[in-house]
């Protein structure tokens, strides 16, 4: 019982101590859609760029590099979660990578679609 809410109050104190720090980018300054027009970094994308950033995203989702590291990071989560995990942190932390895989592929995914 003291065990866990001293996990609990750790976790805590960690997200409060860090939660600023590394919060370094804001949702402005990501690509958005807005009107049917596109931002980076709060600047209009003129037809150049997008088609450049269109391309690159299909050029790199379709990559032998992106499907390995993707592939290992996959590996590395199922790892981590269902043989190397013994606590709760260990399964979390498994299903961040998955997580963050799987933002990066909706993303090229949606950059794909801007056409």
């Amino acid at each position: 019982m003291i065990h866990s809410f001293f996990n609990y109050c750790r976790r805590r104190f960690i997200h409060w101590l860090v939660k600023d720090l590394f919060n370094t980018l804001y949702p402005e300054e990501i690509l958005s859609v807005e009107r049917g027009r596109v931002l980076y970094r709060g600047k209009l994308l003129d037809d150049d760029a997008m088609n450049e950033l269109i391309e690159s995203a299909d050029k790199f989702s379709q990559s032998a590099i992106w499907k390995l590291l993707s592939d290992d990071a996959i590996y590395h989560a199922n790892k981590t979660m269902y043989e190397t995990s013994r606590d709760f942190d260990g399964m979390m932390f498994g299903k961040a990578i998955l997580y963050a895989v799987d933002i990066l592929k909706k993303r090229m995914e949606q950059v794909s679609k801007l056409k």
